[in-house]
């Protein structure tokens, strides 16, 4: 991934983190449990995509900011884990801040990036960060 993609992704990323965020400060100050804000909550991953329209955003710029490098949604609300350019982590209002949110496929928690590919990371407080794939491999603080 290029450095001007994964700049692009941060920013759709943050977009979502913001209107998720937003989704959620309602939900608490109305008490309308109708609205979702967090998709940790069990709900699946297509009910609380289809959540963000509710708050005022289109179906088309959701589209776009679920889309990235080489993976573009069209098709809404047929969304699922797996069809966007994120991973989307079952993250909740009780969550700790720093808890991540969405990252690039090209990320796992589990095991170091090898495939040469750089990633970002989104965390549920907004900051997003965007790595190459020598930083995620490199162990001695190069």
């Amino acid at each position: 991934m290029r450095k001007g993609q994964m700049l692009q992704i941060v920013n759709n990323m943050r977009q979502i983190q913001q209107i998720t965020a937003s989704a959620a400060l309602d939900r608490g100050v109305t008490g309308d449990t109708n609205i979702i804000g967090w998709p940790g909550t069990n709900i699946g991953f297509s009910v609380w995509v289809r959540s963000l329209t509710n708050a005022s955003i289109s179906e088309k710029v959701i589209e776009k900011l679920f889309s990235g490098p080489g993976v573009k949604v069209d098709g809404f609300p047929e969304y699922a884990q797996g069809k966007t350019a994120y991973r989307v982590y079952q993250v909740s209002e009780d969550s700790a801040t720093n808890t991540v949110f969405l990252s690039t496929y090209s990320w796992n928690a589990e095991a170091p990036n090898t495939d040469g590919k750089g990633f970002v990371i989104m965390h549920k407080d907004g900051r997003g960060v965007s790595y190459s794939a020598k930083q995620a491999t490199n162990t001695n603080g190069e």
